[in-house]
This record gives C-alpha cells, sequence and structure tokens, in this order.
C-alpha cells in the first residue's frame, strides 16, 4: 500500500533559493520515494509530501 507524509518547513530570511535547490532532486536520495510535491504555504514557509512505494521503505528512511 503506498504511504505519505507530510513535513512544513519555515526557512531562514535570504535563504529561500538554498531552501528549493536542496529539495530539486530529493527522490534520488531515498529508496521507495516515488514522488515529492513541494508546496509554498506562506512567506518563507513550506510543506512537502511525499509518496513512498509502501510504509517499510518510509520507516527505512528515517
Amino acid at each position: 500500500m503506498t504511504a505519505f507524509n507530510v513535513v512544513r518547513f519555515l526557512v531562514k530570511p535570504g535563504r529561500e533559493q538554498e531552501f528549493l535547490d536542496a529539495h530539486r532532486n530529493v527522490e534520488a536520495d531515498w529508496p521507495g520515494l516515488k514522488k515529492v510535491n513541494m508546496i509554498k504555504t506562506g512567506e518563507r514557509s513550506y510543506c512537502i509530501i511525499g509518496e513512498w512505494a509502501d510504509m517499510a521503505d518510509l520507516a527505512a528512511a528515517e
């Protein structure tokens, strides 16, 4: 069964581009991670939603 995780971030002032660049190719870093969606939710705040192949892959990434 597909698993999802959600992580909220508040980025330090002046470091938003650095944050976005660091998360641009995150799928390659974790086996089992199928897709990542980055959502800007406000001033310097973001939410990342990760879609995983299953709970075992999500748990192994922690």
